[in-house]
């Protein structure tokens, strides 16, 4: 009977999973995850293909290749991840050099919640800067720095506030996206996170700046991340019946900005920020509709509280 439950949840969330990412790409077909690779005179053009093949047990598009790299990350099974009560276990990550097509690392991932639940390889989009590839447990994120051939430490997201979810699938991650030195990505119930890539030996949580709760399982996240030595803000969304994530950046270009923002103002609906030059304007943001509020130049001269009147008398 206890293998029965444990069935019947593992098929649940992964019938949720489905609708999420963007189908990755399968390690012998000719489409590439990264198309943006740089070449001089002296650098050949990247390969449009390769014909390596998957020694192992592989479910359908769960690899990914690095084309700039020769690199092709796949999650497989094989006999050591069998189960007895549950048949293959995809949660060994391998990583092949399509060069040769010659095994360079093979790495064994502890359970994902229960034997039959895979790990699945999560198509982002990949660029010059970051190329790596990305796997995602239920709640848990790995990184290959194809570049460096080295595996980064386990990634779990960290949030602002205590997370309580509703069900079996509350904390699930949905999806991944990398925006210049971040990755961002969405947990079912629990909203958004971010990680900092730019330490690529140590990735590190960023927490949000402000959060609004909606409701119990709606969580509005906003993140001040550095960009071109200034600020962006950004507002993470993730539609559930369509899968489609954004990165909602909300500034048409960074600015500068003063951070020091009372904490009790933090988890607000509507937040107010100065621009840190001499004009100190105000710089208004909705943080449960994830957008820039537009201020006429005098409310914007005006004192904190003054704004956020004219805001609350001016936005529905």
């Amino acid at each position: 009977m206890k293998g029965v439950k444990y069935l019947f949840f593992a098929s649940v969330v992964a019938i949720a999973w489905s609708c999420g990412d963007p189908t990755p790409q399968q390690g012998n077909q000719n489409n590439s995850a990264d198309t943006t690779a740089q070449t001089t005179p002296d650098t050949p053009a990247p390969r449009a293909s390769h014909d390596c093949q998957v020694t192992n047990k592989m479910l359908e598009n769960n690899s990914v290749w690095i084309r700039s790299q020769e690199i092709l990350v796949a999650v497989t099974a094989d006999a050591e991840t069998f189960d007895a009560d549950y048949g293959d276990s995809y949660r060994v990550l391998e990583v092949y050099d399509t060069r040769t097509c010659n095994l360079l690392e093979r790495k064994v991932l502890p359970v994902n919640v229960s034997p039959d639940f895979p790990y699945y390889v999560a198509e982002i989009n990949y660029n010059n800067i970051h190329q790596m590839a990305a796997v995602k447990g239920f709640k848990s994120v790995y990184l290959y720095d194809a570049e460096n051939r080295k595996w980064l430490p386990e990634l779990q997201p960290k949030f602002a506030s205590a997370r309580y979810g509703g069900d079996a699938r509350a904390g699930m991650i949905h999806r991944l996206e990398v925006w210049e030195d971040y990755l961002l990505g969405y947990s079912q119930d629990f909203g958004a996170f971010v990680f900092d890539l730019r330490n690529k030996n140590q990735p590190a949580s960023v927490l949000p700046y402000a959060e609004f709760k909606v409701s119990e399982n709606d969580f509005r996240s906003l993140f001040l991340l550095s960009s071109q030595d200034a600020n962006q803000a950004i507002a993470p969304s993730y539609d559930a019946n369509t899968g489609a994530f954004a990165v909602n950046p909300l500034f048409s270009e960074p600015l500068q900005l003063k951070t020091e923002t009372q904490r009790s103002a933090l988890n607000n609906r509507y937040l107010v920020l100065r621009k840190s030059d001499s004009s100190n304007a105000a710089v208004a943001i909705d943080v449960e509709k994830r957008k820039r509020i537009e201020l006429p130049a005098d409310v914007a001269a005006k004192p904190t509280q003054e704004v956020l009147a004219w805001i609350r008398q001016n936005q529905r």
